[in-house]
């Protein structure tokens, strides 16, 4: 994978299902909240000089504050050196809030549905929209209501 999609992955909000790692999620996983007092572009203009001073050659933001990516004009960078500059920037990253409700109430749905297909255990998420499963999943009816309320979620809509 090259530089510039891991950027653009990690610093994008990308709907996931669980890897394995006992923590399942519909996006980026503890997203701060916003400044209020920052504009999104400003928000970005924050994180993308933060990025840069930590080692991360990042384009300029676009004209609605969305966060473009690293500049892959200046050759490969350290996947370390990415995961470092992200560390230490993340609390500048620009969260736009009504996506983040939206991401938080679709986890919230993606339980009430795998406990409706049979896995009545399955936990709901924590503020940030993770679901924190057992490193082992005995459950029988758990590969069969993934499939289902993976495709169900993603074209779920919240009711007003």
């Amino acid at each position: 994978m090259g530089l510039l999609s891991l950027v653009l992955t990690a610093a994008g909000a990308c709907a996931k299902s669980g890897d394995g790692d006992g923590v399942a999620t519909l996006g980026t996983p503890g997203a701060p909240s916003p400044t209020p007092s920052l504009s999104q572009l400003e928000q970005a203009l924050r994180y993308t000089r933060c990025m840069r001073e930590h080692g991360v050659p990042m384009l300029d933001p676009d004209a609605n504050g969305d966060v473009r990516g690293a500049d892959s004009s200046k050759g490969e960078l350290d996947p370390a050196t990415v995961d470092g500059a992200q560390q230490a920037c993340r609390q500048y990253r620009p969260v736009d809030a009504g996506l983040d409700a939206l991401r938080l109430e679709k986890a919230r749905e993606y339980s009430r549905c795998m406990r409706r297909n049979g896995v009545e255990d399955f936990p709901d998420p924590d503020a940030n929209g993770d679901v924190h499963l057992p490193d082992e999943i005995t459950d029988p009816d758990y590969d069969h209501a993934k499939a289902f309320c993976t495709e169900y979620v993603r074209s779920y809509s919240p009711h007003p």
